[in-house]
Order: structure tokens, then sequence, then C-alpha cells
């Protein structure tokens, strides 16, 4: 059975082509045309191509790109669902033990940043059906060797840097994969902001950012991998000094996000995911921008948090990590879907005072 290619004009994917006929990968539905394209195709073309040991000439020196040419299937291969793939049971890391650290002195942001900590009520399951397109997307057939399964290393990390390589592993690289599919190329690539002695967001270790394409440096989503010790959603109903070790975390979250400019980001530990949304203010678009025609301006110490969501989670009809993690990447698209917001919000610099923008008081949480 050979495979023929289809145009995809779907806005989840390119549709550029070289005038080289690509068999097509994915099988199209009745409602959707969305195709593998671009690196994601190659790449899984590539890898056939050099298990076969076909009878092309190499590729060339240069990166793969869509116009490598290799030998069609010679059946269909066994395919799955993007939202099968994205539910299915992860595995879970052990509890990392906390190092103590007294040391305060590399950090630039405080406990008492996070004024208002408001839910973000529309971070669910229903939203994401609900946006045009997500449902077929999310239930297309795709080529199973598009969406491999991540390999799992060293499930007892005894380090907050040896959890945070057991997620960027294992969800880093599945949920890359996923906006691969969905997006052909650029698409949003999750990756580890190392430490470096020239990066001073980093004096308190790594943390994950995610940049779109590989010629664009600038974050638009910020991640902390924190030890379950150490922060975890429920210390906001616990003891006063809980909620201070609370909060200097998502003040750490805070201060990254508002550095990079960008509105979204997430905490994860060991046990769950917390997806986190910076407010802006009401009329930032309009006349409280801090430049003419730019993106609204964010409050300064207040959040949208979405409810935790337990990494153990699977199912199709569950909010999981990797299906959380995907659907907040899918927002930070150049072009924002249909009611949600884009990534980007307008800090500014020290002369545009945006800190003095906050809501006066702060919330009985």
């Amino acid at each position: 059975m050979m495979l023929s290619r289809t145009r995809s004009s779907s806005p989840y994917c390119s549709s550029s082509r070289s005038s080289s006929a690509v068999p097509d990968l994915c099988h199209n539905s009745a409602n959707s045309h969305i195709a593998i394209t671009g690196p994601a195709l190659a790449s899984v073309r590539y890898n056939q191509y050099q298990e076969k040991n076909a009878m092309h000439e190499a590729p060339p020196s240069s990166k793969l790109s869509m116009d490598l040419l290799f030998e069609d299937y010679a059946e269909a291969p066994p395919t799955t669902r993007m939202l099968d793939y994205l539910t299915d049971p992860m595995p879970c890391p052990r509890l990392v033990r906390p190092m103590v650290s007294t040391s305060r002195t590399a950090e630039t942001h405080f406990w008492w940043d996070i004024r208002t900590v408001h839910p973000w009520r529309d971070f669910k399951l229903s939203t994401i059906n609900a946006i045009v397109g997500f449902q077929e997307l999310l239930h297309l057939s795709i080529p199973s060797p598009a969406l491999p399964e991540p390999p799992v290393f060293n499930k007892c990390p005894q380090t907050s840097a040896e959890l945070l390589r057991y997620h960027a592993n294992y969800h880093a690289t599945k949920v890359n994969a996923a906006l691969k599919v969905a997006l052909g190329n650029p698409q949003p690539i999750m990756q580890v902001r190392h430490s470096s002695s020239t990066d001073p967001d980093t004096r308190l270790g790594p943390f994950f950012t995610t940049t779109y394409g590989k010629h664009d440096a600038r974050a638009r989503i910020v991640g902390l991998v924190k030890p379950y010790e150490v922060w975890n959603s429920g210390m906001r109903n616990q003891g006063p000094q809980a909620r201070i070790e609370y909060l200097r975390s998502l003040s750490h979250l805070h201060s990254l996000m508002r550095k990079n400019s960008c509105r979204y980001g997430f905490l994860m530990t060991e046990i769950e995911l917390v997806c986190v949304r910076l407010c802006v203010c009401p009329d930032g678009s309009d006349g409280t921008a801090v430049n003419a025609g730019s993106a609204p301006v964010p409050v300064f110490g207040a959040l949208e948090l979405a409810p935790a969501v337990q990494l153990r989670t699977s199912g199709p009809s569950e909010m999981t990590a990797a299906l959380a993690l995907w659907y907040m990447h899918m927002l930070v698209k150049d072009v924002p879907n249909p009611e949600q917001p884009g990534w980007r919000v307008d800090v500014g610099g020290p002369a545009a005072l945006t800190r003095q923008r906050c809501w006066s008081g702060i919330n009985g949480w």
C-alpha cells in the first residue's frame, strides 16, 4: 500500500512544500487535513531510511529539510491518536530530599512580591475541546513513529538538577514531539536553560524556557522544577512558614516571567504540575501600554494559577501533565487562538515604572 501526499490547509501546520513529491505519512480525516510537515516528516522518513538501508544517496551534510526524498513505505505504519499519546500513563519519579540552604544573597525577588493569586478558571479540558480545530487535531490518526515514547532515565533523582533533567528527558521530549506534529516548522521548543556565569537569570539554577523555532531566542514560557518538599500547591493552606515558602517559589517564577516579558509559566514537582499566567491591566492593550501598539502591561504581583495536575493522572477524559503542557505551548503561537490571550506582555524598562501597576491590598487567601 502506497501512501499519497495531501496538501494541508490547516492553521496548525505549515503548507509550504518543494516541487518534489513527498508522500504524506498522516491519515486525513473527513473534517481535517492536518498533516505531518517539515522537520517532523523529514525526521520520521530519515529514521526509516536509515533502518532499511535504502538505495539512495546519502543526504547532504546540511540540516534535514522537507526537500529530502526517501523511499516510500511498502505498507501503512501503525498509527495512534495524539490524544492517546498525551494522556497515556506517565512514570513518576521518587521524591527528592531537599538540600537545606539558608543563603538568599543571590535572590532578586521576595515572597511578598506576590500580592494576589487568582484561579485560572478556563484552564480545563472543556476549553481545549472548544477551540476550533483542536478536537480534530487530537483525534487524528498519526503514524506511531512520529510520536515516540520517550525513554525513562533515573527515576530516583537525588537533587533538583537531576529532577529537572528527568522532566526534560521525558516530558519535554514528549511535548516537543507532539508540537512538531501539530505545528510543523517552526514550532515552540521546550528546552532547559542551563546555569551560566554570564546569565544572571540562572543564578538560582537552571529552568525551562520555550522559544519559537531555532532563530527566536525570546522565552515565551518559563518553567521551574522544584522538589515537592520545597514547593507544592498544598502549602497554600498550611501554616505561615509554609505559605511563605509557597509564595517564595511563586515570586521566583513571577520574576523570571517579567524578565522575559512572557505571560505563561509553570511549576513542576515530582507529583504535580501547576500552570501559571500573569494578570494584565484590563485596559492594558489600549491606554496603559508602555509603548503605543505594544502588548498589555502585567499587574505586578498578580498571578492566575490553574488547578494542580497530578503527574499520575491518565486517560483521554482527563487533564494530564503532557496535555496541559501541550495546550499551554499551543497558546504561544505567533497567531493566538481565538478568545485566548497571546504570550507577550510589555514590562518595559525601569523608567516605565510598571512595578507600580499593582492592585491595592493583598487578597485574603
